[in-house]
């Protein structure tokens, strides 16, 4: 086979692989366009088009691909070249639309419930104890590092702040950030 043809080949294939998008994007509603116009209000997208829009996210944003691999499981052995975020995982049954993952990196989303329009960054650990797992409300931003942990209640329109340790009820509105850094002990550390 000369390497014209391996080269058709390979386009033709990822073309082919590609056909279950188109298919899942025309059938896709609700949760699945909230998420695709949240990620275009984001991310700026150049694409009027929704499937346009789709397959340029896919293509650039490993944190949309897990989203959308967990709206279309069969999705992700279809597009085997498109893998996702390997450290952000998304172990939550029911989200919302319009999910946002900002930086995905090192993040671990095990909620009960995630409501609209949430939006969360990296190094976030949303999990659980023996009690249970969080359920949060919509339009909640959780910001970089921040632990929610437990069988806890967050409200609509919450903010946590970067850093922030959440492992009681949040009531709808509020804003939770952590205390700032505080002496100790003052002492000189001597590097080698």
């Amino acid at each position: 086979m000369s390497p014209y043809t391996k080269s058709c080949l390979r386009i033709f294939l990822k073309l082919l692989a590609l056909l279950p998008v188109i298919i899942f994007h025309r059938t896709g509603k609700g949760r699945y366009k909230d998420d695709i116009n949240r990620w275009k209000e984001m991310k700026k997208t150049p694409f009027n088009s929704d499937y346009l829009a789709t397959l340029d996210l896919l293509a650039t944003y490993k944190e949309f691909r897990n989203l959308y691999y967990l709206r279309f499981p069969l999705m992700e052995y279809v597009c085997f070249f498109l893998r996702p975020l390997s450290s952000l995982y998304l172990n939550t049954a029911d989200i919302g639309g319009g999910l946002f993952i900002q930086h995905g990196f090192s993040t671990v989303i095990a909620a009960n419930i995630i409501g609209r329009n949430c939006w969360i960054n990296q190094m976030v650990c949303v999990g659980h104890t023996a009690a249970g797992n969080p359920t949060i409300g919509d339009n909640v931003r959780i910001g970089v590092g921040a632990i929610v942990i437990g069988k806890i209640e967050i409200g609509n329109n919450v903010t946590i702040g970067a850093g922030a340790i959440v492992n009681k009820d949040l009531p709808s509105g509020s804003l939770a950030v952590p205390q700032n850094a505080r002496i100790i002990e003052n002492h000189i550390v001597k590097i080698q």
